[in-house]
Protein backbone atom coordinates (compact mmCIF):
# COMPACT_ATOMS: atom_id res chain seq x y z
CA UNK A 1 0.00 0.00 0.00
CA UNK A 2 1.36 3.37 -0.57
CA UNK A 3 -0.44 6.28 1.54
CA UNK A 4 -0.43 9.85 0.61
CA UNK A 5 -0.31 12.19 4.06
CA UNK A 6 -3.31 9.98 5.16
CA UNK A 7 -5.07 11.15 7.55
CA UNK A 8 -7.97 9.16 10.29
CA UNK A 9 -11.31 9.93 9.16
CA UNK A 10 -13.79 8.29 11.90
CA UNK A 11 -12.47 5.14 13.68
CA UNK A 12 -8.93 3.18 12.88
CA UNK A 13 -5.74 4.59 13.22
CA UNK A 14 -3.90 5.23 9.42
CA UNK A 15 -0.36 4.79 11.19
CA UNK A 16 -1.18 0.92 11.86
CA UNK A 17 -0.69 -1.12 8.57
CA UNK A 18 -2.89 -3.81 8.79
CA UNK A 19 -1.25 -7.51 8.95
CA UNK A 20 -2.98 -8.33 5.27
CA UNK A 21 -0.54 -6.08 3.45
CA UNK A 22 2.58 -7.06 2.61
CA UNK A 23 4.48 -4.40 2.29
CA UNK A 24 3.74 -0.28 2.88
CA UNK A 25 5.35 2.63 2.03
CA UNK A 26 4.44 6.51 3.56
CA UNK A 27 4.42 9.69 2.41
CA UNK A 28 3.59 12.62 4.42
CA UNK A 29 3.88 16.25 5.60
CA UNK A 30 3.81 17.97 8.95
CA UNK A 31 2.72 21.22 8.48
CA UNK A 32 -0.94 23.23 8.47
CA UNK A 33 -3.90 21.98 9.73
CA UNK A 34 -3.96 18.29 8.06
CA UNK A 35 -1.05 16.18 8.32
CA UNK A 36 -0.17 12.86 7.99
CA UNK A 37 1.69 10.00 10.35
CA UNK A 38 5.16 10.73 10.60
CA UNK A 39 5.70 7.34 10.97
CA UNK A 40 3.61 4.15 9.96
CA UNK A 41 4.16 0.93 11.63
CA UNK A 42 2.87 -2.85 10.90
CA UNK A 43 0.19 -4.40 13.18
CA UNK A 44 2.39 -7.41 12.75
CA UNK A 45 6.16 -7.33 11.59
CA UNK A 46 6.62 -10.78 10.62
CA UNK A 47 3.97 -10.10 7.56
CA UNK A 48 4.26 -6.46 6.78
CA UNK A 49 7.28 -4.82 5.35
CA UNK A 50 7.30 -0.82 5.76
CA UNK A 51 9.64 0.07 2.71
CA UNK A 52 9.74 3.43 3.91
CA UNK A 53 8.21 7.08 5.77
CA UNK A 54 9.19 10.06 3.47
CA UNK A 55 8.35 13.55 4.36
CA UNK A 56 7.25 15.82 1.95
CA UNK A 57 7.61 20.21 2.92
CA UNK A 58 5.46 22.54 1.39
CA UNK A 59 6.00 26.83 1.98
CA UNK A 60 4.04 26.91 -1.57
CA UNK A 61 1.46 24.59 -3.57
CA UNK A 62 2.49 23.21 -6.69
CA UNK A 63 0.90 24.80 -9.61
CA UNK A 64 -1.23 21.92 -10.14
CA UNK A 65 -3.22 22.87 -7.17
CA UNK A 66 -4.73 25.86 -9.09
CA UNK A 67 -8.08 23.67 -10.11
CA UNK A 68 -8.68 23.12 -6.46
CA UNK A 69 -11.03 25.97 -4.65
CA UNK A 70 -9.93 28.86 -2.48
CA UNK A 71 -10.51 26.88 0.34
CA UNK A 72 -8.99 23.84 -0.23
CA UNK A 73 -5.78 26.10 -1.47
CA UNK A 74 -5.76 28.59 1.20
CA UNK A 75 -6.87 26.11 4.61
CA UNK A 76 -5.47 23.17 3.65
CA UNK A 77 -2.77 23.98 1.48
CA UNK A 78 0.20 21.77 2.37
CA UNK A 79 -2.00 18.86 3.26
CA UNK A 80 -3.77 19.18 -1.05
CA UNK A 81 -0.05 19.78 -1.96
CA UNK A 82 1.10 16.31 -2.27
CA UNK A 83 -2.00 15.70 -4.39
CA UNK A 84 -0.80 18.36 -7.08
CA UNK A 85 3.12 17.90 -6.67
CA UNK A 86 4.62 15.30 -9.68
CA UNK A 87 7.63 14.86 -7.45
CA UNK A 88 5.26 12.99 -5.41
CA UNK A 89 3.50 11.28 -8.20
CA UNK A 90 6.71 10.65 -10.02
CA UNK A 91 8.14 8.69 -6.86
CA UNK A 92 5.17 6.96 -6.44
CA UNK A 93 5.17 5.28 -10.37
CA UNK A 94 8.83 4.95 -9.45
CA UNK A 95 7.84 2.72 -6.79
CA UNK A 96 5.00 0.81 -8.38
CA UNK A 97 7.39 -0.05 -10.94
CA UNK A 98 9.84 -0.86 -9.46
CA UNK A 99 7.67 -3.65 -7.22
CA UNK A 100 6.06 -4.90 -10.34
CA UNK A 101 9.44 -5.56 -11.97
CA UNK A 102 10.74 -7.27 -9.14
CA UNK A 103 7.86 -9.62 -8.97
CA UNK A 104 7.76 -10.82 -12.80
CA UNK A 105 11.39 -11.66 -11.92
CA UNK A 106 10.77 -13.86 -9.27
CA UNK A 107 7.78 -15.57 -11.13
CA UNK A 108 10.26 -15.59 -14.20
CA UNK A 109 12.51 -17.95 -12.00
CA UNK A 110 9.80 -19.80 -10.74
CA UNK A 111 8.13 -21.05 -13.82
CA UNK A 112 11.21 -21.43 -15.19
CA UNK A 113 11.60 -24.34 -17.53
CA UNK A 114 7.89 -25.78 -16.61
CA UNK A 115 5.61 -22.53 -17.59
CA UNK A 116 2.86 -21.71 -15.39
CA UNK A 117 1.10 -25.39 -14.10
CA UNK A 118 2.83 -27.56 -11.67
CA UNK A 119 4.95 -29.97 -13.09
CA UNK A 120 2.94 -33.52 -13.05
CA UNK A 121 4.39 -36.34 -14.19
CA UNK A 122 2.28 -38.88 -16.32
CA UNK A 123 -0.73 -37.12 -16.08
CA UNK A 124 -3.36 -37.42 -14.02
CA UNK A 125 -6.90 -37.88 -15.56
CA UNK A 126 -9.06 -35.31 -14.21
CA UNK A 127 -12.32 -37.41 -13.60
CA UNK A 128 -14.50 -34.21 -12.21
CA UNK A 129 -14.02 -33.03 -15.94
CA UNK A 130 -14.90 -35.71 -18.20
CA UNK A 131 -17.80 -38.38 -19.25
CA UNK A 132 -16.64 -41.65 -18.50
CA UNK A 133 -17.30 -43.53 -22.33
CA UNK A 134 -21.08 -42.26 -22.20
CA UNK A 135 -22.76 -39.45 -23.02
CA UNK A 136 -22.94 -36.73 -21.25
CA UNK A 137 -26.10 -35.63 -22.74
CA UNK A 138 -28.45 -37.28 -21.15
CA UNK A 139 -30.96 -39.24 -23.89
CA UNK A 140 -34.34 -37.91 -24.96
CA UNK A 141 -37.53 -39.96 -24.75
Amino acid sequence: TIQLDSVNRGSGDDCVIPANVAQALNFFQTRGLIHGCRTVRPMDASRTKILGNLEFEYTAQPSGCSSYSWFNRHVFMTHNAMDCDPQVWSQVEREIRTEVRDAVRVKEKVAERQGFEPWIPCGIHAFQACAFSHSAISPVF
